[in-house]
């Protein structure tokens, strides 16, 4: 392998030993005006693999990815040098093992040398490991960007930069906000305290956070991100500013706030035990402990079994039922369990297995209402209704019922005032008994009565038969009186008429006697 400096003397005065330890630590590579590599440094060859030194001759497009040989960056290079001017680049290069080495490579123009011909002359270095770090750094910060809302800050808080998705979320563009203070996103109770000036002055000094925080958006509704604040620090360590990365979780929040607000509200009105999906009890509330007698430190780590009677424990049916569930069979209905003690208990429960994002029943949850009361009061309430169906007046229910007591009080008020009744209607029907002999002997009183009023009532009879009869002569001689009086009547009116005639005939008589002696 020959040297690349081909005489000391090519080096300038003095500047030997400088341009040998240049040769040292850089890769160098002369070519000539056809693009043909003339000499090569070791650096040079061991970098790209030609330990055997047989790079000069080659031509440098040789040493570019396919892909790169009429790329238009190898012509934006090119040009330059032709006019003499220098250009850089950082390169990647192809080594005789097929493998990508990336060059952070300077290309200058050089004088002529003693055989009268120009020079590139290419300087450089192997970036590969710093390119390669800084493109999986720029690559996880272009995809961050994608899919995050990202936003820089001065050590001081100031805005310097926001990106699309974290605008979108905050409502504001980003012109609105670079040169402004993050506190326009803080809410007003937090702004201004010792906490948030603490939480500013730990990240300049290098700090880092992340977790769940509350934001406020520019039209003053709440935003809660999950969010990184991360510090920047150069090569030496020196802290220079301040980078957030967050997700919008408001929706997701909201979601969970408003679950959890109804397993709480469940929480105090259900007793609620969990579960692992073999049976074992991981918690229970305070409802669930008071219904069965034990704390949540007697129950916790054994198994539900233990509220069963020892043959149901034991039965395959008992065994079905937790393999159901372990395989995500929820059950529900109306139960017989066994509190502390062996006191008997009934509940209506819901047994709900509870998966986790890849469908494995992580646990299950027991929400139940002790029913224990209601089936006693319906029991109670059976056996004094039986009683009254059978005819016992005098059944009385005596267990208390606790919260249902009442039912049992009012069942009792009512079967005495039952009673009352039917007593009253007893000494009621005496009474009508008495007075329906009473009538009896009335009646047949009236009987006899009526029996002697008849006989009088035919002799009566007989007597009103023959005055009929003789009233009836009696009409039919009247008859005959009134017949011969109208014939007395009109006799009458006939003579009346010839009586009036007469006396006019002698009324004319008279007048003519007059006239005549008046005449004599």
């Amino acid at each position: 392998m020959s040297k690349f400096w081909r005489t000391a003397q090519h080096a300038p005065d003095g500047r030997a030993a400088e341009f040998e330890a240049i040769d040292r630590t850089h890769l160098m590579m002369r070519l000539d005006g056809e693009g043909t590599i003339v000499s090569a440094n070791a650096a040079a060859h061991a970098a790209l693999g030609y330990d055997d030194g047989s790079l000069p001759g080659r031509p440098f497009g040789n040493l570019l990815r396919a892909a790169d040989r009429q790329a238009p960056w190898l012509d934006e290079i090119m040009s330059p040098i032709r006019r003499g001017q220098d250009a850089h680049r950082v390169t990647p290069l192809v080594t005789s093992g097929g493998e990508e080495r990336w060059l952070s490579i300077s290309y200058c123009r050089v004088s002529a040398f003693d055989d009268g011909t120009l020079h590139s002359l290419l300087v450089g270095r192997d970036v590969t490991e710093t390119h390669l770090r800084s493109r999986d750094n720029g690559g996880h910060a272009d995809a961050a960007k994608r899919s995050m809302a990202v936003v820089e800050f001065g050590l001081d808080g100031t805005v310097l930069d926001a990106n699309e998705n974290f605008c979108r979320s905050t409502g504001y563009a980003r012109a609105e906000i670079v040169g402004r203070h993050h506190r326009i996103f803080m809410p007003a109770a937090e702004a201004d305290t010792d906490a948030y000036r603490s939480f500013w002055k730990a990240l300049a000094e290098g700090g880092s956070f992340s977790g769940e925080v509350c934001r406020i958006t520019k039209t003053g509704e709440p935003l809660w991100l999950e969010a990184t604040y991360e510090t920047m620090s150069d090569g030496d360590g020196r802290p220079f500013k301040v980078v957030k990365y967050a997700f919008d979780i408001t929706s997701a929040k909201n979601a969970a706030t408003d679950a959890r607000s109804q397993i709480d509200a469940i929480q105090k009105v259900q007793a609620v035990i969990e579960f692992a999906p073999d049976g074992t009890i991981q918690r229970a509330n305070e409802l669930f402990c008071r219904a069965v007698g034990y704390s949540e430190r007697d129950v916790v780590g054994r198994h539900h079994s233990m509220f069963l009677p020892a043959e149901e424990a034991r039965s395959a049916t008992y065994a079905r039922f937790w393999r159901d569930l372990a395989a995500g069979k929820e059950k529900s209905g109306d139960f017989t369990r066994v509190g502390k003690g062996g006191r008997k208990m009934h509940i209506r429960a819901s047994y709900n297995p509870i998966f986790d994002a890849s469908g494995r029943v992580t646990k299950v949850v027991k929400f139940a209402i002790d029913t224990t009361i209601f089936q006693r009061t319906a029991e109670t309430m059976r056996a004094g209704l039986a009683g009254l169906a059978s005819g016992r007046l005098s059944v009385e229910l005596t267990e208390n019922l606790g919260d249902l007591d009442e039912i049992r009080v009012n069942f009792n008020a009512a079967v005495e005032k039952i009673r009352d009744v039917i007593q009253q209607v007893a000494l009621q029907s005496s009474d009508v008994t008495s007075e329906a002999g009473a009538i009896t002997a009335a009646t047949h009183q009236l009987a006899q009565r009526s029996q002697h009023q008849a006989a009088t009532l035919e002799e009566s009879a007989a007597a009103l038969q023959e005055l009929t009869t003789s009233v009836q002569n009696t009409a039919d001689s009247a008859v005959q009186a009134r017949e011969q009086a109208t014939a007395s009547i009109e006799e009458t009116g006939r003579s009346r008429d010839i009586v009036e005639r007469a006396m006019n005939a002698m009324g004319e008589i008279s007048g003519s006697s007059i006239k005549i002696s008046s005449i004599t």
